[in-house]
């Protein structure tokens, strides 16, 4: 009789919550959310849950459709209301979370991105995500340590070397990225799946490699990428490596064509200006400079370059309007970084 009762209230739990969850409203709302139109699957949700209060899915799809369009803040509501009913999926909890990133909450996402790592512990995109934040928030060590769990991660593998290398690199720490830079170059050397672009990999690499006296390296394996991409940064890159290796002709020709590529290479303008002066050379040294000056007009290298051409070419009137110009920016650059410390 027991046993006989209990059937029968489980039957009715379970006819209860299938009646919960059914009805032309939620459909809609199921359909009109897989259609991202996420007002209208809000709407609907809504009104499923007018009449049926206890609807777990019309709870987390009204939830999901608010974090959808930045309202997380509301959509915490009704994640914590389907909660009542049981737990969020982990795909749910990813769109919550994302949700509160973008409303600027990444302490309460890092709290559901770990919420959903203890479910999956292997859940790539909550990795990734977190090291994402740590990173931005200079929080390296939980950065590289989330990191360090995504090289163990075959498919994800090359993810975690890339941000070790951009996480060493920050530390100024140029072994330590090139080895993970190196890595990722052995798992991917076309790198179609970095997660940041890739000059910024080639930039980081080159500086580091520079720096580690491993300059040749850092030319032999520009050249290398420049065989796949025909790109202006990377001819500026190669052109640092091989000024750094005392070969000025070489250096000159890669940054020509770094600006034969993109006119509005700064740093390659820059670079050829600067090579001109140490040859003495103050008037195509100033046409290059200028040049640069046009795409950056408060960049204190290219004006404090300015000033040294005309002061090299005997036209001390124009050397000193460069040089308070370089002194203004260079106050504002102080004044800048002393605001951005004190927000911290």
């Amino acid at each position: 009789m027991v046993r006989a009762s209990a059937l029968v209230f489980a039957l009715v739990v379970a006819v209860g919550v299938w009646f919960a969850s059914q009805s032309e409203a939620l459909r809609e709302a199921e359909n009109a959310y897989k259609r991202r139109n996420f007002v209208l699957a809000l709407d609907r949700a809504r009104a499923h849950l007018l009449r049926r209060p206890w609807s777990h899915s019309a709870a987390v799809l009204a939830g999901r459709a608010l974090s959808e369009v930045d309202r997380a803040d509301e959509a915490e509501g009704y994640y914590h209301r389907a909660e009542w009913t049981g737990p969020l999926d982990p795909d749910d909890q990813h769109t919550r979370a994302f949700g509160l990133l973008c409303a600027k909450e990444p302490d309460r996402a890092i709290a559901i991105y770990e919420e959903i790592l203890r479910r999956r512990p292997r859940d790539t995109l909550a990795l990734r995500r977190m090291a994402a934040i740590y990173y931005s928030r200079k929080q390296m060590r939980q950065a590289t340590e989330i990191a360090e769990q995504l090289t163990h991660i075959p498919a994800d593998a090359l993810i975690g070397y890339a941000m070790i290398g951009s996480i060493r690199h920050d530390d100024r720490d140029p072994a330590g990225a090139i080895a993970a830079y190196e890595k990722v170059l052995e798992l991917q050397p076309d790198l179609k799946s970095l997660p940041f672009d890739y000059s910024i990999f080639w930039n980081e690499l080159t500086t580091d490699l520079i720096a580690s006296g491993r300059a040749e390296d850092a030319c032999r394996l520009l050249s290398a990428e420049l065989q796949r991409r025909d790109d202006a940064i990377l001819y500026y890159l190669r052109g640092l490596a091989e000024e750094s290796l005392g070969v000025a002709d070489a250096a000159e020709k890669s940054w020509l064509q770094a600006v034969e590529r993109d006119p509005r290479s700064k740093q390659a303008w820059l670079s050829l200006g600067r090579l001109e002066l140490k040859t003495q050379r103050p008037e195509p040294a100033i046409e290059h400079l200028t040049r640069a000056l046009t795409i950056a007009p408060d960049d204190y290298e290219t004006v404090y370059s300015l000033a040294l051409a005309y002061r090299q070419l005997g036209r001390a009137d124009e050397a000193e309007q460069y040089t308070k110009r370089a002194d203004q920016i260079r106050a504002m650059m102080i004044n800048a970084e002393g605001h951005a410390n004190g927000k911290r």
